[in-house]
């Protein structure tokens, strides 16, 4: 990786204005489509967090129609490492640029206190300049929340500026579309300077709501309360919005009724064909996964607890029973993972792995029985993961609750959907899945009939952008 962190092995960078190629070996010379709709995005190949493979998934859809893709993102950073297999095997048609991310010059006075001061580095884990959302509540999370809320609040200040300015930079004749999707928000209203300045159409992507109808704790620290200022305005002058789910898009067109016509929900999809149990070998042990980030709002305790009992009661050993999370280090009220494991009766058959790569984390589905998803208390949008677990042959338990965009994707499937704090319903349901799993039985893919396919979803985003592209052609014709 070089000085600056945004290449890796088979990357290499150029410069263009405020930001960086990333090229990939062997595509040099590679057919470039006269066609081209630009991205902005803080998180894409090769970048891991949430959210990366959304946009990912879309590509090569919009590539066989027709177009190229240039997406602007922001360096990748710790503690998701970039993954630069999934960079090499995007379409030879896209190109990636990165930005650097500047922060505060009193986050990295923090930082340097974190080792002086006792009791500072647990309050301080995990600060992000991703936007803050709700919370466990506990002394050392306020901390960490208001560091993170407050360093959000910093970056989006530059964030605008920074990418409108590489957008700039980057923007030729050939872009006739802008897209933006976030959060972090801020990435919206940078797409919305240049579709004014350019003349092009711009989409907005919204993986998660911009606003809430509830204020959270965090956007006091919000910058003038320019997000939300902008929002109104940004959605207004866009010509096509997106959510990922129906919950979300409900919200929002009673938010913005006048709206309604421009508004689609385009939910995520799987990017697996889904895989047959009698293709994998029999796992030698009942193994529970969990993969991706569990945000702050996601608890684990009554599913662990859940999982405690199923042990006890059948009295089985680490040779019997296995549960893992791979994601990001969490602490939930102050404890880790591995000590709620062993306070719930797990101890020596649990393991928290560091966050791998998207053919890590697959093959640990692979070699898994059963997978597990937790909702929080945003409940308009569903964890990225749940797309990745309907392609494997795996008992889904969805902690999610009836009341959720989860349990409108899973339902009328063969996932077991409960509430997040439903302790014996996920022991009734970890036991008989355990017992079903010791007959010889496997459970075929929630995603079996193929409903959860991506590519379905991007048939119909490649009409829309169609749609947009030819109106905006035939004004120009008109003016």
């Amino acid at each position: 990786m070089s000085d600056n962190g945004v290449s890796g092995s088979g990357a290499r960078e150029y410069p263009v204005g405020p930001a960086q190629w990333m090229t990939r070996e062997g595509l040099a010379g590679a057919a470039e489509s006269p066609r081209r709709i630009l991205l902005l995005t803080t998180t894409f190949p090769p970048r891991t967090e949430v959210g990366a493979a959304r946009w990912e998934g879309f590509t090569p859809a919009l590539v066989r129609a027709g177009w190229g893709l240039d997406a602007i993102i922001e360096q990748p950073s710790q503690p998701e490492p970039p993954d630069w297999g999934r960079l090499a095997r995007l379409p030879a048609d896209v190109r990636v640029a990165a930005i650097a991310v500047g922060l505060p010059w009193w986050h990295a006075a923090i930082m340097r206190a974190r080792g002086q001061f006792r009791g500072i580095p647990r309050a301080t884990d995990n600060v992000s300049t991703r936007e803050p959302g709700p919370a466990l509540w506990t002394s050392g999370i306020k901390v960490r929340q208001t560091l993170s809320a407050a360093v959000y609040a910093a970056r989006s200040r530059q964030g605008v500026d920074e990418l409108a300015h590489a957008a700039y930079a980057l923007a030729d004749e050939r872009h006739r579309i802008v897209v933006s999707s976030g959060p972090p928000h801020y990435v919206h209203i940078a797409a919305a300077r240049l579709a004014r300045r350019r003349h092009i159409p711009h989409v907005i992507d919204l993986r998660d709501p911009w606003g809430r109808v509830a204020t959270p704790f965090s956007d006091r620290f919000l910058p003038d309360r320019q997000l939300r200022r902008s929002e109104g305005p940004t959605l207004d002058r866009a010509s096509l919005i997106i959510t990922n789910t129906i919950a979300a898009q409900r919200v929002l067109e009673g938010r913005f009724p006048a709206l309604r016509d421009r508004i689609r929900c385009m939910p995520n999809g799987s990017d697996l064909d889904p895989i047959d149990a009698s293709t994998l070998p029999r796992p030698a042990r009942f193994c529970i996964a969990h993969c991706g980030s569990l945000y702050l709002d996601r608890d684990p305790r009554p599913f662990l607890r859940a999982a405690g009992r199923v042990r006890q009661k059948l009295s089985l050993g680490p040779d019997d029973f296995q549960i893992v999370f791979m994601g990001a280090p969490t602490r939930v009220a102050g404890r880790s993972l591995g000590e709620l494991a062993v306070e719930a009766g797990l101890d020596g058959m649990f393991e928290e792995r560091a966050p791998g790569t998207r053919d890590e984390a697959r093959q640990l589905l692979r070699e898994s029985t059963m997978a597990v998803a937790f909702q929080g208390e945003t409940r308009t949008q569903v964890p990225a993961k749940v797309f990745e677990y309907v392609a494997f042959p795996l008992w889904v338990l969805a902690l999610v609750g009836a009341e959720s965009a989860t349990a409108d994707v899973l339902a009328n499937s063969d996932a077991i959907v409960l509430d997040l704090d439903d302790e014996a319903g996920a022991a009734q349901a970890i036991e008989t899945c355990y017992q079903r799993f010791r007959a010889g039985e496997s459970p075929r893919p929630v995603g079996w009939d193929g409903r959860f396919s991506r590519a379905r979803q991007s048939e119909r985003l490649v009409i829309e952008l169609q749609r947009l592209e030819n109106n905006a052609m035939r004004q120009r014709t008109t003016h």
